[in-house]
């Protein structure tokens, strides 16, 4: 759904910098 493609856009970038917000 929209939900997961939402979450997943801010999931992603920090997954890919390893950031710990």
């Amino acid at each position: 759904g929209n939900e997961d493609s939402h979450r997943t856009t801010r999931e992603k970038c920090r997954d890919q910098f390893d950031l710990t917000d």
